[in-house]
């Protein structure tokens, strides 16, 4: 029998790679999004403004995704009222209908920039920040969630720098532009270790491992394991902005250029991983490769599969 999956804020950059996933998987996948674009030919896309519209789901709807982020998280407080209505409001709006409409799991995208700034791994009882208005956002949803999701299976995914093909204006993408134009990227050390030359670490996530991972969720559930409320979703390697540049570098074929900026940083964005991988045990793409085929895909790398001076 075939899985009914919602997914709402189908349309982002997430969404459509879930959209994609579920449906290669053969599930029945009903996308929700405050625009009209579609995230898939042959999936039914009902708009819902957050801010405005109830949402509702249908009676066979087993899982809800709720994805939906606003694109506003750094306009804080001047955009407050779209970053909470989508950040919370709407999750709570969706809650709210799946528990009427039966739904038995719900998972709610939140961000590893939630944790306090911290240089060592985060796990998922680390202190929260509510001095960000994104991360407040986030925490607010989180919480305001945990007391109206019963008697649903509520999972709050906590991920960290998902990245992938058709991203733009992250970490990766912003990156990745300044070779190209032959800009430098700066790097700054660390207050605990003055001679650092690679700068900010990040675990970074490559946007169909994090399909696979919300997926394998779902599938966990569905076999009846009890999940925790919080999991944090990421790459296990982290990765270091010289390493970032340098990789980007090597893959367009145009050196990376390096400068030290000012002062020192006080913080990496690093997960511990520990609760993922005592659930989930899958193989991650390789920064190298992930990389490799995002920029393939914006015609920024060579396409190597069809090199056939190299084959034998």
């Amino acid at each position: 029998m075939s899985q009914h999956v919602a997914i709402v804020g189908a349309t982002g950059f997430l969404g459509r790679a879930l959209t994609r996933h579920f449906t290669l998987r053969g599930a029945k996948v009903h996308g929700y999004s405050s625009t009209k674009a579609r995230a898939n030919d042959d999936t039914p896309l009902t708009q819902f403004d957050a801010a405005h519209d109830e949402i509702h789901f249908p009676e066979e709807t087993k899982a809800v995704f709720y994805l939906a982020q606003s694109p506003f998280y750094r306009e804080f407080p001047s955009r407050a009222e779209h970053l909470i209505a989508v950040n919370v409001l709407g999750a709570i709006k969706a809650a709210r209908a799946a528990v009427e409409a039966g739904v038995s799991f719900f998972f709610y995208a939140s961000t590893g920039n939630v944790y306090r700034p911290s240089l060592q791994p985060l796990r998922e009882d680390h202190p929260v920040r509510r001095d960000n208005g994104y991360a407040l956002s986030k925490v607010m949803a989180e919480e305001s969630l945990a007391l109206v999701s019963a008697p649903m299976q509520l999972v709050v995914g906590r991920i960290f720098g998902l990245f992938g093909p058709g991203q733009s204006g992250m970490l990766v993408p912003n990156i990745c532009n300044r070779i190209r134009q032959g800009q430098p990227v700066q790097f700054v050390p660390s207050t605990q270790e003055p001679a650092d030359r690679d700068g900010l670490r990040v675990s970074l996530c490559y946007v169909d491992d994090a399909c696979r991972c919300l997926s394998g969720l779902l599938d966990l559930h569905s076999e009846g394991v009890e999940l925790p409320s919080t999991i944090n979703i990421a790459g296990d390697e982290p990765i270091s902005i010289r390493q970032l540049a340098e990789e980007c570098g090597r893959i367009i074929g145009k050196p990376a250029v390096i400068e030290q900026g000012d002062g020192t940083r006080t913080f990496d964005l690093i997960s511990d991983n520990s609760r993922l991988q005592e659930l989930i045990v899958s193989e991650q793409t390789p920064f190298s490769t992930a990389l490799e085929k995002t920029l393939r895909s914006e015609g920024s790398a060579p396409d190597r599969s069809r090199d056939w001076s190299k084959a034998g």
